[in-house]
């Protein structure tokens, strides 16, 4: 369990070591890190430890270059208690929730928007 805790970490580490052809083998920070790409091919390299489901499942990506920037494409609220509470909300912004949490005016159907 150990073993697994510390792969995590190292896969996120912030290295540009390569391993030739063992990063088909295991997952590697080279691999990881377009998982978490702000620029490049969306939803991509899910496993954290063999990169053989995502050849499976089509999802296996692994150019030479690297992903020039990290990231999400939203915004997430500013406070530590308000990420922590955001996966937990719709997805579908038609109750307001997550406007309200980023302090957004409400959207959503029936809702007239507001003048910033």
């Amino acid at each position: 369990m150990i073993a697994l805790n510390v792969w995590g970490f190292f896969i996120h580490a912030n290295v540009r070591w390569r391993f030739g052809p063992f990063e088909r083998l295991l997952a590697t920070p080279a691999f990881h890190h377009w998982h978490h790409t702000a620029s490049g091919v969306p939803d991509c390299n899910f496993a954290s430890m063999l990169p053989i489901w995502d050849m499976l499942f089509g999802t296996w990506y692994l150019p030479a270059a690297w992903t020039p920037s990290y990231g999400i494409r939203e915004r997430l609220p500013a406070t530590v208690a308000g990420q922590l509470l955001y996966p937990l909300l719709p997805h579908d912004f038609a109750s307001g929730a997550r406007d309200a949490m980023l302090g957004e005016p409400a959207k959503g159907p029936g809702i007239p928007p507001t003048a910033a």
